[in-house]
């Protein structure tokens, strides 16, 4: 148990000497790597080696928050932790927790990708720092350190927390294994983020239709059928991860005997490249999968892209769009040095296409050449223009401006509420002045009730019975 020590110092206030207040306690011994050192070199389990440590605070209450949370390293009910649960290392229950994180991917209830990120921000931010350290030897003040630090290496607020949590999560299965008797990385209710709100989508992260039309000549000059894929993507909408999901079944389109075309696509899929194999996945959320109509004009081109220009175009299970493969020649130049040569540029239309790559390989410089500036984090200052989310983006504005919806606009997109619609794109919608006259009807009187009947006093006989 720790304690609180009133000590008087040389200095004086009001004649009287100013107090200080000493917090004691008494902690396992640890070495470099955190681990308690054993009293007796010959008997590494038997009792531990420990220290006494002090420290001083000016006020009293400082003093009993810093006892409150030594103490808050026993277990709640007031007994010691088993010494053996709390040498255990940081890093053996950050692979337990990966390992469960695994399992629960196994029974489909976690996504793959949502797991390795977890385990890539551990790798990358925790086991660093805490690995090989003993979980009960983590403290508050350590675990603060860890979030300032993350801080301090510049990362944004939702970055802080997204290496923190992982972190935090970890020393919550060590609270239920008994290990430790309390979180040290649970943030204090004065330090909790509040919710935050979702500033709207600036006007300059979206393109007008001729920008769209732009890139997409730009891009068609040399790969036209990627010119056709910007455009559909303006149009339908689809995140990158549904782009690539898609196969030439998703999309349906009639052609009609007056020579119109209409169609729609099924977003019902999404995939991701995962250490160089396409893995696919479900949507983002339940209400992600949907069914987006297609404008006549890109029904009519995707009709002739899928009888005339995809050689599979007939195959269902054919990506819709396909990847890029590069072909190259070697050829001998001057000291007998071998140089590669691009030659030709194909398609590889058995993959799907990578939208990650063709952002940078394509579309970037279709921006550029167009005068659009793009998105550069790397820049001084960085450079906030426009990525391949933002054709999205141009998708649900260009919606909205025409009069769509936004109930149905929500829908098209796959968002999980319609509030989340409105909070990205509510200044987007058209305002007729005329709609926001008020027309309410003036309160009219309630009609009066009607008048009872007169009560009469007119008594109505039986006629008597004759006596036989």
């Amino acid at each position: 148990m720790a304690t609180i020590r009133n000590v008087e110092t040389k200095q004086r206030k009001n004649g009287k000497p100013v107090v200080h207040y000493e917090v004691c306690w008494t902690e396992p011994a640890v070495d470099d790597q955190g681990r308690p050192i054993p009293a007796n070199p010959e008997k590494p389990n038997g009792r531990k080696k420990v220290r006494h440590r002090s420290e001083t605070y000016h006020t009293f209450d400082a003093a009993k928050d810093r006892k409150a949370e030594i103490e808050g390293l026993r277990n709640r009910d007031h007994e010691v932790v088993a010494r053996s649960a709390g040498d255990r290392l940081f890093g053996e229950f950050a692979a337990a927790w990966v390992a469960e994180l695994r399992e629960a991917q196994q029974a489909g209830s976690l996504k793959r990708r949502t797991v390795d990120e977890y385990e890539k921000l551990l790798n990358r931010y925790a086991l660093p720092e805490f690995g090989t350290r003993a979980v009960g030897s983590i403290s508050r003040t350590q675990a603060k350190e860890f979030r300032s630090g993350l801080v301090n290496r510049g990362l944004s607020r939702s970055s802080v927390n997204n290496a923190f949590d992982p972190f935090r999560w970890v020393l919550d299965m060590a609270v239920d294994e008994k290990a430790i008797g309390e979180n040290p990385a649970i943030r204090s209710q004065r330090t909790k983020r509040k919710e935050r709100i979702r500033k709207p989508l600036p006007r300059g992260q979206v393109l007008a239709p001729e920008q769209v039309f732009a890139v997409s000549a730009t891009i068609s000059e040399t790969y036209p059928v990627y010119g056709l894929m910007v455009e559909f993507v303006a149009y339908t909408g689809p995140r990158a991860g549904e782009l690539a999901g898609l196969d030439v079944g998703d999309v349906a389109i009639t052609a009609h005997p007056d020579g119109t075309y209409s169609g729609n696509v099924d977003i019902h899929e999404q995939r991701h490249k995962v250490n160089g194999e396409w893995e696919s996945d479900d949507p983002k959320s339940d209400n992600s999968t949907r069914i987006v109509p297609m404008p006549d004009w890109l029904a009519e081109k995707m009709f002739f892209y899928l009888n005339n220009t995809h050689p599979h175009g007939d195959d269902p299970a054919a990506p819709l769009f396909p990847n890029r493969k590069v072909g190259g020649a070697r050829l001998r130049g001057r000291g007998g040095k071998t140089k590669v040569v691009d030659l030709s540029v194909n398609l590889d239309w058995s993959q799907p296409i990578n939208p990650g790559t063709f952002y940078e390989t394509i579309l970037k410089k279709a921006f550029r050449a167009n005068g659009i500036a793009v998105t550069d984090t790397k820049a001084s200052p960085p450079i906030k223009g426009v990525r391949f989310h933002d054709l999205r983006h141009t998708f649900a504005t260009t919606a909205l401006m025409a009069g769509v919806g936004y109930q149905r606009v929500s829908e098209w997109l796959g968002h999980s509420t319609y509030v989340v619609t409105l909070t990205i794109y509510a200044h987007w919608i058209p305002k007729d002045e005329r709609s926001e006259i008020n027309k309410l009807a003036a309160p009219a009187p309630a009609a009066p009730a009607p008048a009872p009947e007169a009560a009469s006093n007119v008594v109505a006989f039986r006629p008597r019975r004759k006596l036989a």
